[in-house]
């Protein structure tokens, strides 16, 4: 079914930076508005349970587009007042959803947070990283955990992989440093790309793609953190592009891409071990048509079921989605594409209220 374009405010042929939306009412995407640059694209439940979309764009000023009252297009864009890059939005218990706290990097590599001020009705800007923290962040990703704590891996300026976290409720930090995450042999992972995953009330999972292209796995963000292979060389030998969710009994769910030929790959954590977290076999899932994955986004359905979006080359998104009659019998349908494809800068995938995912991209 498609959304009547009456419902969305277009944006003119010659309007670039342009924000495109595809939800559960369409199979293609739909201009919006300019972004104003699309660096990043970040989504975050707003109180009616519509998504709120949080853009990086000119000079790394932060915009959010949000939908008028009801929950139909067309969208309304707000500057926040402030920049950063790498956002990443959450609310604590009693903070006002339609103004979460943002995290986000400066120009210095530094972390910063950003907190709304309802009295003044604007965005207040300041550092917020470990007190004794030196090293300029390249990369950054956060997850609020299950105890509201809010854990920050960080890439630093000399490839390491380190992390720390604020206190559930606070801006205080666990420790006064980033502190150094180890690979399998003991010395400081240098990753190419990392995941996280909200999947336990202490602690959040942290995964990694390593220097030689190997999936890393380790169960807790914290100081004491030490990361496992999960590649084989008998199913997915060497990985490009990961994603990680956890399904609706809370396990955790990898997805990705294979480094040799782009194809896409599953891997679920038993449903029982005795010795920490432990996973199945990687499977692959199928493709309609041959592509080389850019990128991957993984997300429950309304129904509790997963689904995985992957992004190719040429710019088109495609979707694979579990069925079956009982969780005892699920299967994967085959990649398949959703709508044409759109030159872009930056996908993301949230999931409503509802339970239904909306996928958004911004062209360059």
């Amino acid at each position: 079914m498609m959304m009547p374009k009456s419902v969305l405010e277009a944006a003119e042929t010659d309007d670039v930076p342009v924000l495109r939306v595809s939800t559960k009412y369409m199979q293609t995407f739909q201009p919006v508005k300019p972004a104003l640059g699309g660096k990043s694209l970040l989504t975050h439940l707003n109180s009616r349970g519509d998504l709120d979309i949080y853009t990086v764009g000119t000079a790394d000023q932060v915009h959010r587009f949000r939908r008028e009252k009801g929950g139909n297009a067309p969208y309304r864009a707000q500057s926040l007042g402030f920049a950063a890059d790498q956002i990443f939005a959450y609310s604590e218990a009693g903070i006002d959803l339609d103004n979460p706290n943002i995290l986000g990097l400066d120009p210095k590599g530094q972390l910063t947070l950003a907190t709304y001020n309802a009295e003044v009705g604007i965005y207040a800007q300041r550092v917020c990283q470990p007190s004794m923290a030196s090293q300029a962040i390249n990369r950054f990703l956060a997850v609020r955990g299950l105890n509201g704590g809010v854990y920050a891996n960080v890439v630093l300026e000399d490839g390491s992989l380190a992390n720390n976290f604020l206190k559930a409720g606070t801006t205080e930090w666990a420790g006064a440093e980033w502190v150094p995450v180890a690979g399998p042999d003991g010395n400081p992972v240098k990753p190419k790309t990392i995941a996280m995953c909200a999947n336990d009330p202490v602690q959040s999972a942290l995964f990694a793609i390593g220097p030689d292209d190997e999936v890393l796995f380790s169960e807790e963000s914290f100081r004491t953190s030490t990361m496992r292979v999960l590649t084989s060389s008998a199913t997915l030998a060497a990985a490009e592009h990961l994603s990680v969710v956890a399904d609706a009994d809370g396990k955790l769910n990898i997805f990705a891409s294979s480094a040799a030929d782009g194809s896409l790959w599953w891997k679920k954590q038993k449903q029982y071990s005795t010795d920490g977290i432990q996973f199945e076999d990687w499977q692959q899932i199928a493709s309609e048509t041959p592509i080389r994955i850019t990128a991957l986004y993984a997300a429950q359905c309304f129904n509790g079921l997963l689904q995985v979006f992957a992004a190719d080359a040429d710019g088109r998104l495609h979707r694979a989605v579990q069925i079956g009659e009982s969780r005892t019998s699920l299967r994967w349908r085959a990649l398949f594409p959703i709508g044409q494809s759109v030159d872009n800068a930056a996908f993301t995938i949230g999931r409503t209220s509802a339970g239904y995912a909306e996928a958004y991209t911004a062209t360059p």
